[in-house]
């Protein structure tokens, strides 16, 4: 977010970018939903309405931690339960839940792919983002392993 906000405010690339990251963040939350087994919270991919940078990178972040809890707290064998339920377009899914997990991991990286080349077009400054780069950042240990 912070590399978000060193682009201008009216730039359509700011705007882009703060609506890939709003995506991010109703997926996020259909999907905890549907791994909950509750009512999904949207009946839209998105807002009409996009929050500002430091609102999205508080709902994000928090998401992030509630997502590593959740995935914590599940006992050997759950990850392979179906869960079943409407996509926003009203058809039928069904995905394991560890299916469901690493679709959010996918769909973040495809829409920070998009944020990140909104940046490159904006001469923003683009933060490494990669596997590599948050793993050895989790984990600084690994680096010279």
């Amino acid at each position: 977010m912070r590399s978000l906000s060193s682009i201008h405010w009216r730039s359509p690339k700011r705007w882009l970018s703060r609506g890939s990251s709003s995506t991010i963040w109703f997926a996020l939350k259909s999907c905890f939903a549907r791994l909950l087994g509750e009512p999904v919270p949207h009946d839209s991919t998105n807002t009409d309405t996009l929050p500002q940078l430091d609102e999205l990178d508080r709902r994000l972040t928090a998401a992030n931690q509630w997502l590593a809890a959740y995935h914590d707290g599940l006992k050997p064998g759950q990850l392979q339960e179906p869960i079943r339920f409407v996509f926003v377009d009203g058809k039928q899914g069904m995905l394991s839940r560890e299916e469901a997990i690493f679709h959010l991991v996918n769909h973040g990286t495809y829409h920070r792919g998009a944020i990140g080349h909104a940046l490159d077009r904006a001469d923003g400054n683009r933060p490494a983002d990669t596997y590599t780069v948050f793993i050895h950042g989790a984990e600084p240990e690994r680096r010279n392993a």
